[in-house]
């Protein structure tokens, strides 16, 4: 989404506005509204800086927090106190190619929030590729994807960036391990229950799909989810409503959704452990995670990146990485840095 900002002048927001028609767009003329949007890590187009800088200086808050790109004739005149998202300045009278400048500054600028190098490293095709998903993912919006792969490559840290990356800080990502869900009180752990919905329901309880609205919610292992509950969320997902358990009213989330499993899905549809619907709907938008076997040279850098995570200097650094590229690593990067950790007590390698 796109946020076009602008204390003057409402037919120069409506011209920009068909500018970007193939863009999700909405104009905003007040501070308060601005402010309010900004909340949902949108791309703001600033038009004239003036008419917002001392108001960005005088009141920039700890609730605003994000990268910024500026595109502007003369840069040197903003100050670094600007806080907003992933802010572009264009003038008044801009041309096409400097319309296109800007949105191409804020898109790049985007994708590089919580530096996608520190969750996915290594300079292996592999790992870039990796990457290329990532940021594709995170430009298109898209409201539903599957992260598979072998434990220890690093799923949850994908979840965790990608959520960071499209929402701002206040909003927390829900997330649950489905193997540990009771089938019994799954259904109201995810939509909770009315008061006496059955003994012991003393009170109105919302569950995590409540929760979850307006952000995020990560179902990791969800190949243990149950069969009626699939059915459940695939209704849920299709058409944002949910019904708690002992209430007749239908209520509306809507929220990413994430799902994460270790396993490959396709032979839980062919042994029924998961509906076929379930499973398109799911898994349409796939990021594998590779494994550490599919990109050995990577081990260097990644002893590199965990010995800078420990505070080791660079005369306390391993040298020789033999004994590492020898090993098989069944645990993937997880056990290469437990690894790591073990040499510099002295545990392993020496």
């Amino acid at each position: 989404m796109l946020i076009i900002f602008n204390l003057k002048n409402n037919q120069i927001m409506q011209n920009l506005e068909d500018e970007l028609k193939d863009k999700e767009c909405i104009s905003c003329s007040s501070l308060e509204k601005l402010k309010a949007l900004i909340s949902n890590k949108n791309d703001i187009i600033i038009l004239d800086y003036k008419d917002i800088l001392p108001i960005t200086v005088n009141n920039a808050t700890a609730a605003i927090h994000s990268t910024i790109a500026l595109y502007d004739r003369s840069i040197s005149e903003i100050p670094a106190l600007l806080s907003y998202q992933h802010t572009v300045y264009l003038p008044y009278d801009h041309s096409e190619e400097e319309l296109s400048k800007a949105l191409s500054i804020a898109e790049n600028t985007a994708e590089e929030i919580g530096t996608i190098n520190d969750i996915i490293v290594g300079d292996s095709p592999v790992m870039e590729a990796l990457r290329n998903t990532i940021k594709l993912i995170i430009k298109s919006r898209t409201r539903v994807f599957h992260i598979s792969g072998e434990t220890g490559t690093g799923k949850n840290l994908v979840a965790k960036f990608i959520h960071a990356s499209m929402f701002s800080k206040n909003k927390k990502s829900i997330y649950e391990l489905c193997s540990a869900l009771d089938g019994e009180l799954a259904e109201s752990r995810f939509f909770g229950h009315a008061k006496g919905a059955y003994t012991g329901a003393t009170e109105e309880i919302n569950g995590i799909v409540s929760f979850a609205n307006g952000s995020s919610l990560f179902l990791d292992e969800i190949e243990d989810l149950s069969l009626p509950m699939q059915s459940k969320l695939l209704h849920l997902i299709e058409t944002g409503e949910y019904r708690s358990i002992g209430d007749d009213k239908m209520k509306k989330s809507s929220f990413l959704f994430i799902t994460a499993s270790n396993i490959n899905l396709e032979e839980l549809v062919k042994t029924k452990r998961m509906r076929r619907d379930f499973f398109h709907r799911i898994s349409g938008v796939t990021i594998r995670m590779p494994s550490l076997s599919e990109h050995m040279e990577d081990i260097p850098r990644l002893i590199e990146f965990e010995e800078e995570r420990l505070g080791k200097n660079v005369t306390e650094r391993i040298i020789d990485f033999t004994p590492f590229m020898k090993r098989e690593w069944k645990g993937n990067v997880r056990e290469l840095f437990s690894a790591v950790e073990r040499y510099h007590l002295g545990m392993l390698f020496r």
